[in-house]
């Protein structure tokens, strides 16, 4: 089960996201989008791997984004960071690649 933590344009979340945890992260990510800042952070750093369900829906967040003249910016590290390279989705949001999760 994935957990969230908000902040001031930026959503954290931790764990490992599920199938079902998928309306969950719409609704965070729909929190995130309302913020008042033109740059938001999705912050995966510490996300354990994902399945490619959610592929769909970061793309979707990085363009709702788009479509409110703001940037998504998406960190991750490892095999998270991995699997959003090859599916591309660095051409809807920018993505920021770390070598190791913050505090490894």
């Amino acid at each position: 089960m994935a957990s969230y933590v908000r902040g001031e344009g930026i959503l954290r979340v931790t764990g490992e996201l599920l199938t079902d945890d998928l309306g969950e992260l719409i609704a965070q990510g729909a929190w995130l989008l309302d913020s008042d800042r033109a740059e938001l952070t999705l912050d995966l750093e510490a996300l354990e791997p994902i399945d490619s369900s959610f592929i769909g829906v970061l793309a979707q967040l990085g363009a709702d984004a788009r479509a409110r003249s703001k940037t998504l910016v998406i960190r991750a590290t490892g095999r998270v960071a991995d699997m959003l390279s090859w599916a591309g989705l660095h051409r809807v949001v920018t993505l920021h690649i770390s070598a190791a999760p913050v505090g490894a």
